[in-house]
């Protein structure tokens, strides 16, 4: 119940777009295909990829209110995580029999209610989507190890199809997914799969450029400068650039790669070390030992690899973490491979024995000596931080501001937990089977803390951001406006914010953008015009008086009468 209340809770106001250009980006293609005329806009938008939209298109065409369209778009992202948690429990049926059931559901709960989930599913993101596709894919590599079966080979690469055309970052995973079947497939002997396997990705990267390709010339009509975060794709122009951007800035790679380790560290209550660790175990056996592995042991070393590429990768497309504060813990485009591997994290330190404290004194030893190092690069950076790209530091830092002082409470906590780990490790005695679950509870605890603070810091700019507008869009409707023009001042503003939410909340509206302002007292050109408060300040004639809407920062000039 918790997965469904929480992210629906506040969906009263929900009511339009506030993390702008991203999620005027994936509506952009379902503007498109329902019709509308969004150009001007969206070719001040970075390049978003068309899969998501074209869900969100049917979510328009069914709700033609913008704002309910936004609201089932929620609806939508929360039925996604409910099927998703439904996934995780039918991976621990498989993998951890000997846990009871009741306790596979808890730990498969806990491993999906983390800050980031939660928060991405109150926005017209895809991360829920992209959680419930890797999920799927992790379950369908589980049955083709056990099963061997062609249905489970076209399952996992039609879930990496949908993956790869929602954001081009699943190529990766897409990738993987294609190694690992082969591989399988040769293993077992089973050359019609293996066929199969290399045929249908074949075909799934074909089809994915095509819809790039019809993507950027309808929708974005190629006038848009591209963004290198969103456009990323497994060729051989960027593995290139990958390398040569690791090769010619090493040290801020090393330092880009600490902050997201560090962030999934504390993301994860730390229990990802276990799984990472059994990994090493496992590939150490297979090679030297010639011993089988069995289907833990190969989806255990699944998620590591695809986690670990998909963190490197990230490592590189946050490169210059200088710019944004929260790029240097940036997790967005990985933190979906974190919930299944957190589950079975979960599952390890319930179902091992002696090993797992001194696995997760690791764990702690290392963010002990990163977390003061990462949190000082932090406060370096002067920009501000998005903390729904990465909510567990943001917030902390939203708990407790003062650097010094929330270095001291994280390591204090962090040590009292090291010293525990290691009494339990050495101490036969101190064992028992419930301190998993009194981690668990701590671990939760603080889910709670961070949760609340980051989601009422979004709360208060999502309402920011709508009270901005809303005199704007009530003049606009009341008066039935069809066309007005944006003055954008390109020397402060590379994307028009404003623009694009009123844009969303009237949708047959056509805003034109325009970087100067016409010589309107002479021509009484018969038109709407929309300007901000640094646009205005190049035409002095432009006062606030003579606006017919004047509200925060917002100016409306209409000379249709």
């Amino acid at each position: 119940m918790i997965i469904v209340i929480v992210p629906l809770i506040n969906i009263k106001s929900f009511c339009g777009l506030s993390l702008l250009n991203d999620e005027f980006g994936y509506w952009a293609t379902a503007g498109y295909l329902n019709g509308f005329s969004w150009k001007d806009l969206i070719q001040l938008t970075p390049y978003y990829a068309s899969g998501y939209g074209f869900l969100l298109s049917i979510l328009l065409w069914i709700f033609p209110q913008p704002e309910l369209a936004y609201k089932a778009s929620i609806i939508l992202n929360v039925v996604f995580l409910w099927i998703s948690f439904y996934y995780l429990i039918r991976i621990g049926n498989l993998v951890f029999p000997d846990i009871k059931k009741n306790f596979r559901v808890l730990i498969a709960a806990v491993s999906i209610l983390i800050p980031q989930t939660l928060l991405y599913s109150q926005y017209s993101w895809p991360e829920p989507l992209l959680l419930l596709l890797y999920v799927s894919i992790s379950y369908s590599m589980i049955l083709l190890v056990k099963y061997r079966s062609t249905k489970y080979i076209c399952e996992g690469i039609f879930a990496c199809f949908i993956l790869t055309i929602i954001h081009p970052r699943g190529q990766f995973i897409l990738f993987l997914y294609i190694l690992m079947a082969a591989s399988l497939s040769i293993r077992h002997r089973s050359y019609v799969n293996t066929g199969l396997v290399i045929s249908l990705a074949a075909f799934s990267v074909i089809i994915g450029l095509l819809l790039k390709e019809w993507t950027l010339i309808h929708v974005w009509s190629f006038k848009s400068g591209y963004s290198g975060m969103n456009t990323i794709s497994f060729d051989s122009t960027s593995v290139g650039g990958f390398i040569n951007s690791i090769i010619s800035h090493p040290n801020l790679f090393i330092i880009s790669l600490m902050g997201k380790a560090e962030a999934s560290l504390l993301t994860t209550g730390f229990v990802i070390v276990l799984p990472i660790i059994e990994s090493i175990n496992s590939c150490k056996a297979t090679i030297f030992n010639k011993s089988k592995n069995s289907s833990l042991d190969l989806l255990i070393i699944w998620l590591v690899i695809s986690f670990a590429l998909m963190m490197v990768l990230t490592s590189i497309r946050t490169l210059f973490w200088m710019e944004r504060k929260d790029n240097l813990v940036y997790m967005r485009y990985f933190d979906f491979c974190l919930i299944p591997l957190m589950f079975i994290g979960w599952g390890l330190f319930i179902q091992m024995k002696r090993n797992k404290y001194i696995y997760l004194a690791f764990g702690l030893i290392a963010s002990l000596i990163s977390f003061p190092y990462v949190i000082q690069k932090i406060a370096e950076i002067p920009t501000g931080f998005n903390y729904i790209c990465s909510s567990y530091i943001g917030g902390l830092l939203l708990a407790i501001p003062d650097q010094n002082q929330l270095v001291q409470t994280v390591q204090i906590v962090q040590s009292i937990l090291l010293a525990g780990t290691l009494i339990l490790f050495l101490n036969q005695k101190w064992k028992t089977h419930y301190i998993p679950y009194v981690w668990m509870l701590l671990y939760a605890g603080m889910n709670g803390i961070i949760y609340f603070n980051v989601n009422n810091k979004l709360l208060e700019n999502r309402s920011t951001d709508l009270d901005r507008i809303a005199e704007v869009v009530n003049y606009i409707s009341n008066n039935s406006i069809h066309e007005l023009d944006y003055l954008l001042d390109v020397q402060t503003e590379s994307y028009p914010y404003d623009a694009k939410l009123i844009q969303f909340l009237n949708p047959e509206l056509e805003i034109n953008v325009i970087t100067e302002f016409p010589k309107y007292f002479e021509t009484k050109d018969s038109t709407v015009y929309l300007v901000n408060r640094e646009s205005r300040k190049n035409y002095p004639a432009l006062t606030s008086e003579n606006a017919d809407v004047s509200t925060k920062g917002l100016f409306l000039y209409d000379f249709t009468d």
